[in-house]
């Protein structure tokens, strides 16, 4: 990635040494680990495991594209049952991902799921600055948590509300909420409360 406004760049350079730190000391199989991070000018380059296979969003996609309908139930406990295990691990380190969504988690070859980009964690006790100021929210609105869309500390309940987010979409089809609007997203994920799934999916 290259930066040219230098308060940009050192925002960023904050974020991807932070990100490089934190992955580095995830060791998980349902986890994609860094094996190295490096700065050359304003370029800023990390090294990933290699994670073969396929997003979940593009696995979404194409069960859409030729019509395969909504995932099979035992399939969505089997990859809910290895982002929980992976989850589990980071939490315990400590470490919220706070952006868990389909195209953060990859489906391989073997039906493995792993986690990947976490860009904006953050340690739950450190004791650094942090990068994300008070009442700024970070992360994809259709898979916020309340917390996290009203700019609030979050811990891992955030990112089990996120991928509760994931599951229900996973099984219906849709979102939990949906508009074209963030400002109205955001406020759903706040004030609203989403269609049961045994309304949408019996």
């Amino acid at each position: 990635t290259l930066f040219d406004d230098r308060a940009v760049l050192a925002e960023r350079v904050g974020r991807f040494r932070r990100e490089a730190w934190v992955v580095s000391g995830l060791r998980h199989q349902n986890i994609v680990g860094a094996l190295d991070a490096g700065r050359i000018a304003n370029q800023l380059c990390m090294v990933m495991e290699l994670a073969p296979g396929i997003a979940l969003s593009g696995m979404m996609d194409e069960r859409g594209a030729r019509g395969m309908g909504l995932f099979p139930v035992g399939s969505v406990l089997r990859i809910a049952e290895q982002v929980c295990a992976g989850l589990a691990a980071a939490h315990e380190a400590g470490v919220v991902h706070r952006d868990i969504k389909p195209s953060n988690l990859m489906v391989t070859p073997q039906l493995s799921v792993q986690i990947i980009d976490f860009g904006i964690a953050r340690l739950l006790a450190d004791n650094s600055p942090r990068l994300t100021l008070p009442a700024q929210t970070v992360g994809t609105i259709a898979y916020m948590s309340p917390e996290q869309a009203q700019g609030l500390d979050v811990d891992g309940r955030s990112d089990l509300y996120s991928l509760g987010c994931v599951l229900y979409q996973l099984l219906s089809g849709r979102p939990p909420f949906f508009s074209t609007l963030p400002g109205a997203m955001l406020m759903m994920q706040v004030m609203y409360r989403p269609t049961p799934l045994n309304v949408v999916r019996p």
